[in-house]
């Protein structure tokens, strides 16, 4: 990771735009996103080099810069301390230059989330949603999923690394499953479930391909993720070049090409497309543990964060699954990191140890 004062705005390096937080007055959400986007990555790479005096000192710059820095700064810190985390390890550099960079506005408090007791309605809807949670588990502990194809697949909370006999590496996400076809004349994976991270051996004779339902990922050697939903796949690239395809197996048509720090969206089945820039950093953070949510919807974090769940989430009716959530949280704390994301928006998860939560709307 490039580390030095640049670093958190280096998905728009060469890009031609403007940073968001660089534009005038009437833009003042895209200022605060952009921020939050910078404190993100800074906290990142403060884990990652917590010994580095160059990093600190130009951290310290970029925090100093703009009292919009400092609130977004602690946001991220509490955001990831809620989130399952051990107490903000860098809180002091904040804190220390909290008046030189002029007054902040606070950022909200931000605390775990405890079930009300005593609640008549609230009781009603969450013995409704577990009525049917019960109803839903035995559903599917009788109809389990069926990756017998799989041969590359890892387990519940599992981050698996694998070797292909290519000279590549693999890395999957938890609750992932792979199948692998790689011969002297084609290098092709296919993702039936989950998540992965692929580094690939350069080979221009044989391009290697990543089939994720009806899209496909074709690159000589680059390092990129790539992650089949139940309703869309995501496609970030953190070095190289990949070309993206999509629809029929037949008239695969050409979608992108994306380069370091392109990430895509494609809607599954229409073939609609989203393409962004992200931070390299932010890029299969699942790797170190991490899950950074971008206006994400609650309905897409449960189903990012039930492979770390031992049992099943189940979202109770009530307009909540399509509430947004940003942030940084820790996948080792699954049902806290939910919690977490949960709390701007006054929802409770409700919880049977390691069989079952259900997310309420209050």
């Amino acid at each position: 990771m490039q580390q030095n004062e640049d670093a958190p705005r280096r998905a728009h390096r060469g890009t031609g735009k403007r940073d968001p937080e660089e534009t005038s007055s009437g833009h003042g959400e895209d200022r605060l996103d952009a921020a939050l986007d910078a404190a993100t990555d800074w906290l990142l790479q403060l884990r990652a080099s917590p010994d580095d005096a160059g990093l600190h000192k130009a951290f310290t710059r970029w925090l100093t810069a703009s009292e919009l820095h400092g609130a977004a700064f602690r946001r991220a810190e509490k955001v990831w301390q809620v989130s399952g985390a051990a107490t903000p390890a860098f809180s002091g550099l904040w804190e220390n230059h909290a008046d030189t960079a002029g007054s902040t506005t606070p950022a909200a408090t931000v605390t775990p989330l405890r079930p009300h007791r005593g609640h008549p309605v609230r009781r009603a809807v969450f013995a409704g949603a577990l009525a049917a949670c019960i109803a839903l588990i035995v559903f599917i502990a009788a109809a389990p999923p069926d990756y017998a194809d799989a041969d590359l697949s890892s387990g519940v909370a599992e981050v698996a690394q694998y070797d292909l006999s290519d000279g590549s590496q693999v890395t999957l996400n938890a609750g992932s499953a792979l199948k692998t076809t790689l011969t002297e004349q084609m290098r092709q994976v296919t993702i039936l479930a989950g998540e992965a991270y692929f580094a690939v051996q350069s080979d221009p004779k044989r391009p290697f391909r990543v089939v994720a339902g009806d899209t496909v990922v074709t690159v000589t050697g680059t390092e990129f993720g790539t992650r089949l939903a139940d309703k869309t796949v995501t496609v970030e690239v953190e070095g190289g070049r990949v070309k993206v395809a999509s629809g029929a197996a037949s008239q695969k048509k050409p979608v992108a090409t994306l380069t370091r720090g392109d990430r895509l969206f494609l809607e599954r089945g229409t073939g609609e497309a989203m393409r962004t820039e992200v931070p390299v950093s932010h890029i299969a953070a699942w790797r170190r543990g991490l899950l950074i949510a971008d206006k994400e919807s609650i309905r897409d974090l449960v189903e990012r964060i039930e492979p770390y769940y031992p049992g099943r989430i189940f979202l109770a009716p009530g307009g909540v699954a399509d509430k947004r959530v940003s942030g940084v949280f820790d996948l080792s704390n699954p049902i806290e990191a939910l919690r977490a994301a949960l709390h701007p928006h006054g929802a409770s998860v409700h919880e049977i140890p390691s069989l079952l939560a259900v997310v309420t709307p209050g």
